[in-house]
């Protein structure tokens, strides 16, 4: 399991990777705040809001967190994110059914997935 040692350039990078995601997350939210302030649907803002942040945080895992230059990952990067959307829901209805209530259920399988989420983009999207 060579991931699991990790040597001081892939803490950096995790770091990068959580740090970025963080700013990602941000901006995400705040662009679904700013829909939701000019009167846009909940389902709307919602989905602008997922689109923006999956291409923002496409762009700076890529930039900033892999150096990853070549070809487009995009494609791939739409399927992980799909992959752990799906894996976010199952985890929440698991955490759900055991009664966790679903604020603490979201944020626990947001933590949940953040561990997958690096090691597919690593891995899978840009090949390192």
């Amino acid at each position: 399991m060579q991931f699991l040692k990790m040597e001081k350039p892939e803490i950096l990078r995790v770091a990068s990777f959580v740090f970025w995601g963080t700013i990602n997350t941000a901006a995400s939210f705040l662009v679904y705040c700013a829909f939701i302030y000019v009167g846009t649907p909940i389902a709307i803002a919602s989905l602008f809001s997922l689109i923006f942040g999956i291409l923002l945080g496409h762009y700076l895992n890529k930039k900033n967190v892999f150096n990853h230059e070549g070809r487009n990952t995009l494609p791939r990067y739409f399927l992980v994110w799909t992959c752990l959307y799906c894996v976010n829901l199952l985890i929440l209805y698991q955490l759900m059914g055991v009664g966790f209530n679903a604020y603490l259920a979201g944020g626990l399988a947001a933590f949940l997935i953040v561990p997958f989420s690096y090691l597919l983009q690593r891995f899978f999207v840009f090949n390192l």
